[in-house]
């Protein structure tokens, strides 16, 4: 079988067409501009007075349509519609009849489980859940520790990651929760200095004397335990497999680097384990949340570092899960070039590279999982360019 790759459309060559600017290609997205760059032609995607005018009378604001107070939008076509926060709620907007609603929330710190009954979060290194109609909430875990806490984020320079998601992920049919520990008990203590004291006192003073802090070369450093609860009984499963280096520090596990997911099975769950010592192995491990027992998916190992991050940004690349048809995009620079490659998840067989040639890929904006497309950000494309130059590109036919 043939695959036919298509890389076009940049923010450059959208620049070229229609004779602006790339920042004002990008401005026009930012205010919410619908373009096409094959007929050269944009157009507004929404009425803004309309807009402005709805979202006045919904939150009794005044609301200036040339500057909308409007913040974390997520938009979607065929009918256009979109969710936003402004003045500190969430909305949703209806194109069709020019109407603001305002949406339930909840506790930015809780993890609302799938079905929408239940609220996981995380109170004194333990993990708890809330029924949200009942208002009644129970202990998940009650062995919790300090230097062993459940569903936490990893520590930069020994001080803890203050995300208000906690670092676990819900089962599809909200049965389970996949989540991890981390464990720095045994890690060594560094404690801080303060060489000009704000009090006036002339002689240096120590602070944060219990910080945890490894060094390169120390035998202990921060660690994760992965395991799966059962949220009706509690009862634990701990993944059969090594504990594993917090490989990336100061990104939350699960909310940041998204490095764990669900199958749609509910049962087995998946996650990466980078060696500790120059990244030089990584692995995709499945995890049978039932039994423990943990299966090797994909392993590669290289002399040079297998993950690396972009250059201007500390969000790793890694992979992105395709759970609808078992497979799992991965990230590699096994041939020289930092490029995405195609994997049948349950086999652990390459099907196909994705993109390649002599150029990286430097960030995943978006996947179209139903037309098998990807937009994403490039460098090193366009010879004598910029090598930091990132363009946008839509890769397709994969």
């Amino acid at each position: 079988m043939s695959i036919q790759k298509k890389i076009y459309f940049t923010d450059r060559e959208v620049a070229e067409r229609y004779g602006v600017s790339r920042p004002t290609v990008w401005r026009w997205l930012r205010e919410g501009k619908g373009l096409d760059a094959k007929q050269a032609s944009n157009e507004v995607a929404f009425d803004h007075k309309a807009f402005a005018s709805a979202l006045s009378k919904a939150s009794n604001n005044n609301v200036d349509a040339e500057d909308l107070p409007i913040t974390k939008i997520e938009m979607s076509v065929s009918p256009l519609h979109f969710d936003f926060t402004a003045f500190d709620k969430r909305w949703t907007f209806t194109d069709s009849d020019k109407r603001c609603v305002e949406l339930e929330t909840h506790p930015e710190h809780w993890l609302i489980s799938p079905n929408g009954k239940l609220a996981a979060f995380t109170r004194d290194h333990n993990i708890w859940v809330r029924d949200i109609a009942a208002g009644e909430e129970r202990a998940l875990t009650q062995d919790g520790e300090p230097f062993y806490s459940y569903a936490s984020g990893p520590s930069a320079w020994g001080i803890k990651n203050s995300a208000l998601t906690l670092e676990a992920i819900w089962s599809p049919d909200t049965k389970r929760l996949f989540t991890l520990q981390v464990d720095t008990r045994k890690v060594k203590t560094l404690a801080m200095m303060e060489y000009v004291p704000t009090d006036g006192n002339p002689r240096s003073k120590s602070f944060a004397l219990d910080r945890r802090f490894a060094l390169p070369g120390d035998k202990h450093i921060d660690e994760y335990r992965f395991l799966a609860i059962e949220v009706e009984t509690g009862r634990q499963q701990g993944a059969d497999y090594r504990q594993c280096p917090v490989f990336r520090n100061a990104m939350g596990y699960f909310t940041r680097s998204h490095q764990g997911w669900w199958a749609n099975n509910g049962r087995h769950a998946y996650f990466i384990d980078i060696e500790r010592m120059g990244d030089h192995v990584a692995r995709l491990l499945e995890f049978d949340t039932y039994t423990g027992a943990v299966r090797v998916v994909i392993e590669e190992e290289s002399p040079d570092v297998c993950f690396k991050l972009r250059l201007d940004s500390r969000d790793p690349i890694h992979v992105r899960p395709l759970p609808e048809t078992n497979e799992v995009i991965w990230f590699s620079e096994r041939s020289g070039w930092g490029h995405l490659y195609l994997y049948d998840i349950e086999t652990g067989t390459l099907k196909n590279p994705i993109t390649q040639g002599n150029w990286v890929i430097r960030e995943i904006r978006h996947i179209d999982t139903e037309h098998r497309e990807l937009i994403v950000q490039t460098a090193g494309r366009v010879e004598d360019r910029d090598p930091y130059y990132c363009d946008i590109c839509r890769v397709g036919a994969w």
